[in-house]
């Protein structure tokens, strides 16, 4: 009966000031919490297990590692224990209640969590063969990174502060865990899913972009999770923590052309101008690593504004070539498909996607009259 996926309710069995010295393994006291049983007694903690740091360098990295979300179980009489990732010891809960829709947990007199199990439908939509994902400054050491995850399980990472390294990573997690990933945003039902959920605080934003065979599903904004569903959460998690489990490699970024160092966030058609956000100009980026060069003409519509690939922050100092990229490139210009790069010391390069990156995504690349003339 306990195995499937449940879903926490907040029951009034615990204050919410509680919360925090309540549920030991969870890194944040306002997350609903989710647990997945399987048969062959694996558990999975859907918001993960973490360990707080003693003596962490508060220049180079956040003050907790997470420990991933995959673990044990066994239920012997009326106690369900589990292996807890943090302390490395079976931990026992109390079976108070468990019916085929509901689940109660007690691991004291003053403390219950209390679950209704989820029926989430089997599916293979939305097809989804990209990722970008961006983790923002915040006002404490929240990780700053930006992240690309590509179908085949290729991952590039440019780590900018709070993390145990800096700059152009590039690592492998395989397609069965791209898959695993994608499948946890399919459960947040993305076809209902907001454009941005903010609660107004001060806090931690991340953006999100999904793409499918060169068109962008949806892009999403977050500042805070007091406001997203905690399915979304629960499927950012993997992304949040992917420089914790995954072993980066340094990208050597002089092996790769040089119009790759810089990044463009924004086009501009006459007096109006179209805005990507951060992860879309990821994506972007990423469509050009994998285009061809060529010397076919175009009619170059729009004038780009670009910057330094890792122009957002000042921690991280890029290799010499890349922090003179905006130097060495005086113009770049496009139709959305042909991308044109003027150089001051060279001919220019064309890059050819293959595609129309502005045709296709006309509801996210939105035009609008340009404010700065």
């Amino acid at each position: 009966m306990i195995i499937g996926e449940w879903k926490e309710y907040y029951s009034g069995l615990a204050k919410r000031a509680d919360r925090d010295q309540n549920k030991p393994f969870a890194l944040r006291a306002d997350a609903l919490q989710g647990i997945s049983f399987s048969p062959d007694s694996t558990l999975i903690y859907k918001t993960g297990f973490f360990e707080y740091l003693e003596g962490f360098s508060k220049k180079r990295r956040a003050p907790y590692k997470y420990l991933g979300d995959t673990s044990s179980y066994f239920i012997r009489n009326d106690s369900l224990y589990f292996y807890d990732l943090k302390d490395h010891k079976w931990t026992p809960l109390n079976i108070q209640k468990l019916t085929k829709d509901t689940l109660i947990l007690r691991r004291d007199k003053d403390f219950a969590a209390s679950y209704v199990k989820q029926n989430i439908p089997k599916t293979t939509r939305p097809e989804i063969d990209r990722i970008t994902f961006t983790s923002h400054r915040c006002m404490g050491y929240c990780p700053i990174y930006d992240l690309i995850l590509n179908k085949n399980g290729e991952v590039i990472l440019f780590g900018y502060d709070f993390l145990h390294f800096e700059g152009p990573h590039i690592a492998n997690i395989g397609e069965k865990r791209f898959n695993a990933i994608l499948e946890n945003f399919r459960k947040a039902s993305p076809y209902d899913l907001k454009e941005q959920y903010s609660s107004g605080n001060d806090g931690w934003g991340m953006t999100l972009s999904l793409a499918h065979k060169n068109y962008l599903f949806k892009s999403i904004y977050n500042f805070e999770f007091e406001e997203m569903p905690a399915e979304l959460y629960w499927a950012y998690r993997p992304l949040i923590f992917m420089y914790e489990e995954v072993d980066f490699k340094p990208l050597p970024l002089a092996d790769l052309p040089d119009y790759l160092d810089v990044i463009v966030y924004k086009f501009k058609y006459d007096k109006l101008v179209g805005n990507l956000e951060s992860t879309e100009s990821l994506l972007l980026w990423d469509y050009l690593r994998n285009g061809k060069e060529t010397q076919d003409r175009f009619e170059e519509l729009y004038t780009l504004t670009f910057t330094s690939l890792r122009g957002k922050y000042d921690n991280w100092l890029p290799p010499s070539h890349l922090a003179s990229a905006t130097k060495s490139i005086s113009k770049i210009t496009s139709d959305g498909r042909y991308y044109k790069f003027y150089y001051k010391a060279k001919p220019p390069v064309t890059v050819d996607l293959g595609f129309n990156f502005v045709d296709n995504n006309p509801g996210e690349i939105s035009f609008v009259r340009d404010r700065t003339k």
